[in-house]
Parts: structure tokens; sequence; C-alpha cells
């Protein structure tokens, strides 16, 4: 199974073979850099459902779980 990070490290060992030890650096962090993205979308459709932005949602949660007010 191959993907578009596949294809991209693919051109460029066409173009420059004598990279192609130097390339899985990009290999990782282009995945991350999808996966990410995939994973924001999710939480701001989640953030939506509730009316909120993802930065309401994160302080929401950040008080949530700080449990009660302590004087």
């Amino acid at each position: 199974m191959s993907d578009a990070v596949d294809e991209i490290i693919g051109l460029w060992t066409r173009e420059r073979p004598d990279l192609a030890d130097m390339l899985w650096p990009i290999e990782v962090l282009a995945r991350v850099q999808r996966i990410s993205r995939v994973l924001e979308r999710d939480w701001k459709a989640f953030a939506a459902q509730y009316g909120l932005e993802l930065g309401e949602l994160d302080v929401l949660t950040t008080l949530k779980r700080s449990g009660p007010r302590t004087r």
C-alpha cells in the first residue's frame, strides 16, 4: 500500500538518487503533517457540534479536568 508521500519520495529518488538514504525525515514528517490535518479537521467538527471553536473547547476541557475550584 503506498500513498502520496511514497510518490513524492519516488520522484526525489528518481531525480536525485544520491539523496535516497537521506529522505526518511521527509517521509516521517510529511505523514505526521497529514495526520495532524486530519485530526484537526475532526476536532473542529467535534467542537462545531457544540458551537465552539477549538480554542474555546481547549479552555473548557482544561477547566473541567482541573477539578473543583479551591481557595
